[in-house]
């Protein structure tokens, strides 16, 4: 991209890096939350407590396998 755009031929370059997550309106496709971690390394278990905030009854969530903690899933299916 900065070798295609000419205006952002002087900038710096900077390094993204860092965990990112998000919760998205499946019936909007437009993202309710998002959540970032600056440490590239960090377990998607860092959102746990972000995604504890957002649950309410009667939600779909999809989750990937880093939330791994089975401790999460029970304390999930109680709320």
């Amino acid at each position: 991209m900065f070798r295609k755009l000419k205006s952002l031929e002087n900038l710096p370059k900077g390094q993204l890096a860092g965990r990112m997550g998000a919760v998205i309106d499946l019936m909007t496709p437009l993202p309710i939350e998002i959540w970032f971690n600056e440490n590239s390394r960090a377990s998607d278990v860092r959102f746990e407590l972000y995604i504890f905030n957002l649950v309410t009854a009667k939600i779909l969530l999809l989750l990937d396998r880093g939330f791994y903690h089975f401790t999460f899933w029970l304390q999930l299916i109680e709320q």
